[in-house]
């Protein structure tokens, strides 16, 4: 009965985590092609430089739920794929910790928007990675 509940809180929680997941990833790739096209109005390029570091701070919050029903509800394989992944899970934070500051200091270095746009494209793409690599060793 207990996991049944945790199944569905995961899920639960999972969902609204993917939500911020989406506009996080979502918006760097919009403002990177608006920039390339020369239209610093566009939306993207205007949320990006106003509400998103507080979207990526919500991202990461509501992923601490999930992560926690994951290591209850797989404990056993869970630990035993983060130690045989060691040194990505500190690669992993290095690079969230990277992307929240980047995305402030598209706010403040303003003539350097495309570089830090290429390098939040980059670490998403390192990021989903490693949580790959992370879920494929659980099963």
């Amino acid at each position: 009965m207990i996991a049944q509940l945790y199944h569905i809180l995961f899920g639960a929680t999972w969902a609204v985590h993917y939500c911020f997941v989406m506009i996080v990833t979502g918006i760097p790739i919009l403002a990177l092609f608006n920039r390339v096209r020369k239209r610093f109005e566009a939306p993207s390029v205007g949320f990006q430089e106003g509400p998103y570091p507080v979207c990526i701070s919500l991202a990461i919050t509501t992923g601490i739920a999930p992560l926690l029903f994951s290591q209850v509800l797989f404990h056993r394989l869970f630990y035993q794929t983060w130690i045989n992944l060691f040194p990505l899970p500190l690669i992993g934070l290095g690079l969230v910790i990277a992307f929240f500051y980047a995305s402030y200091l598209v706010r403040v270095k303003r003539g350097w928007g495309f570089l830090l746009n290429l390098f939040q494209i980059g670490c998403i793409i390192s990021f989903i990675l490693f949580f790959g690599a992370l879920f494929n060793h659980l099963t």
